[in-house]
Formats: C-alpha cells, sequence, structure tokens
C-alpha cells in the first residue's frame, strides 16, 4: 500500500527558508586555518566569541531560556526582595524559588533549576548541598502532577470537510499557499512545523515516473549538525477512495500551484509560501490548524482554556494515523526520526 524509504546523511545541498527562528546551517567541507587564526586577533574575538555562544543554542531557544532565568529572577526578588543577590544560588533560595513554582502548577521546574544553574556556574562552584535540594525540590514540585498536555490528534480523514481553499485571499499575505495539502504532507511524513513551514521547494523532488515524492530535510531542532535526511513516499491512492490524501498527489498539486504562482521563483522560496513567496510563521500554521479544526466544528480549546492544537499536531496525528493504517512501527519510527 505504502512505498516508503529514509535515507541520513543523503548529501543533497539545501537550506530552509528564512525565517527568525530557523535553524542555522553553515556550508563547510574542510577547517580553513587562515579563517581560524584570523578569527583569534584582537580586534576580531569579540565577534568570534559572539558567534561562538550564539550557536550553542537555536535560535528559538535563546528567547524561552531568558524567559525561564527572566521567571527565576522574579520569583527569587518576589521572596527575598532585592536585598538578597539572586547568584550565588543557596540551599534557602532554591527552595523559595521551587515552593512557588509547585504554587503556581509549573509542571518542568527541571528548566527553570537548570538554567539558574547555569547562571550559577558562570561564577561559583556547585556543591553536594545545592544538588541535594535541587533534586528533592523538583521531586516535590512534580509530585502528582500527572502526564503533561500533548496536541489533540489533527483529524486528517476531515481534512476535505474543511474546504480549505487552495489559495489564500488576495489580503491574506501571512497564510500558506495550499494549506490542505500542507497537512496531508505534513502528517505522512511526521513532519514539525518547522520542517514543513521551512522546507523549500528545491528540496521537494518528484518523479512522476515511480509516482514518489521525496523530501529532503535539511536541519531540524534535533539535528544540530545539519546532516540533514531524506524521507520517500510512494502514490498510495489505492488506499483512499480518491487522490486527496495521497502525498505523492499532495505535493504535485502543491508544485503546480507553485509553478502557477511563482513563474521565476527564487532559490530560497518555501514549498508552502505565503502569496508573497515568503517563510510563514509557526503561529499562522497553528492559527490555520485551529480554523480547520472550527470550520469542523470540533473545539481548540481545552476545558482548562488551553489551546488543543499546536506546531506538532500533525507529528502526532501522523504517528498515530500511519499506525492504523498497518505500517510498522519501525518505519513510523524512520519517519519520525
Amino acid at each position: 500500500m505504502a512505498q516508503v524509504s529514509g535515507s541520513k546523511g543523503s548529501g543533497k545541498s539545501s537550506e530552509l527558508a528564512a525565517r527568525r527562528d530557523a535553524p542555522v546551517i553553515r556550508k563547510t567541507t574542510r577547517g580553513n586555518m587562515a579563517a581560524a587564526l584570523a578569527s583569534g586577533k584582537p580586534e576580531n574575538q569579540a565577534a568570534t566569541l559572539d558567534a561562538y555562544e550564539r550557536d550553542k543554542y537555536t535560535p528559538g531557544a535563546l528567547g524561552a531560556r531568558q524567559a525561564l532565568w527572566n521567571t527565576w529572577r522574579r520569583l527569587h526578588e518576589n521572596w527575598f526582595g532585592v536585598v538578597v543577590a539572586v547568584l550565588p544560588l543557596t540551599v534557602a533560595s532554591i527552595a523559595a524559588v521551587l515552593s512557588q513554582l509547585k504554587a503556581g502548577g509549573y509542571r518542568s521546574p527541571g528548566n527553570y533549576l537548570s538554567r539558574a544553574k547555569y547562571e550559577h556556574l558562570q561564577a561559583h562552584p556547585w556543591n553536594d548541598l545545592l544538588d541535594a535540594e535541587a533534586r528533592a525540590g523538583r521531586r516535590s514540585v512534580e509530585r502528582g502532577i500527572g502526564p503533561g498536555h500533548q496536541s489533540e490528534e489533527f483529524p486528517i480523514l476531515r481534512l476535505q470537510e474543511a474546504n480549505i481553499p487552495d489559495e489564500p485571499s488576495e489580503e491574506d499575505c501571512e497564510s500558506p499557499v495550499g494549506f490542505a495539502d500542507l497537512c496531508i504532507l505534513a502528517v505522512f511524513f511526521l513532519l514539525r512545523e518547522v520542517e514543513v513551514s521551512l522546507t523549500l521547494a528545491s528540496s521537494v523532488f518528484l518523479d512522476t515516473a515511480d509516482m514518489t515524492v521525496k523530501l529532503f530535510l535539511p536541519a531540524s531542532k534535533a539535528d544540530p549538525k545539519a546532516l540533514g535526511c531524506s524521507r520517500t513516499w510512494g502514490c498510495i491512492c489505492s488506499a483512499f477512495a480518491d487522490s486527496f490524501l495521497c502525498p505523492y498527489h499532495a505535493a504535485l498539486r502543491q508544485k503546480e500551484r507553485i509553478a502557477r504562482l511563482f513563474p521565476n521563483p527564487p532559490a530560497d522560496l518555501p514549498f508552502f509560501s505565503s502569496i508573497l513567496g515568503m517563510a510563514v510563521d509557526k503561529e499562522v500554521i497553528v492559527e490555520r490548524i485551529e480554523a480547520a479544526m472550527t470550520m469542523l466544528g470540533l473545539p481548540i480549546l481545552g476545558r482548562n482554556g488551553k489551546r488543543l492544537y499546536g506546531g506538532h499536531a500533525f507529528r502526532f496525528a501522523g504517528a498515530r494515523f500511519l499506525s492504523r493504517m498497518g505500517i510498522e512501527i519501525r518505519v513510523i519510527a524512520l519517519l519520525g526520526r
């Protein structure tokens, strides 16, 4: 029924669409001693260290890390005031912050602890007493909170009922072209939002003879070395009443849209770009998912008021959907990388 294959390190020299949170890809084949020595000159040292520090984390993680540290400092000052310095950490200060996280219903105390410990270690040693309090405090905060929230399953089999237009209106310069086909490819390839929205049109290859679609995924947050991988699906129209849910035909339809809308496409055109040829923001993808759910009469908020769908909605749905189709777990794991 399904022809699925995958390969790691394809050698394809591909990049991602431009977006502020896109993973960094640096093309290099061998070391350049002259460039290395030049970077160590006194006048270049600041820029060299800045680039070194910046790429320790993904662009999206930088803001999250700062938010973690801001929260820790705010809770510390709420408890002690400005009289007691946030650093160095003490047994008392760790207990004070973690107890407030517990009272506030925070689910991931380890993230805050890790961030605070990083700041502490920049100038102060970490000792057994601090470690013991951190471990015990984390257990206290996490006790009894239950499993974390997972995205609701995207109802791919009902997608056609939503009657999603092929192209957004002329006034809508943010939504992706071919959103329904974006959903289909994202579900079948188990793509994260960052992957489906930043994959370039030049990284999608159609074999019309074999009726297959291959996606080159050059990098993601799970691929810091940007080694890249490729995944392939064949035509599976025989499994459905028509070609709507076939990943090969979904890619074919999108290729035809691109050819019509962008006769002379730039090299960095995203496969699912906006009508202006720009990469679509994560928030817009989630909003389009919610709009589709609303068209289907499905809730988009849980009983606690939180959003039911996020950037991993396609990935969660794909794993469950493919399993129900009878795809082997090992193949699903290969697709999910």
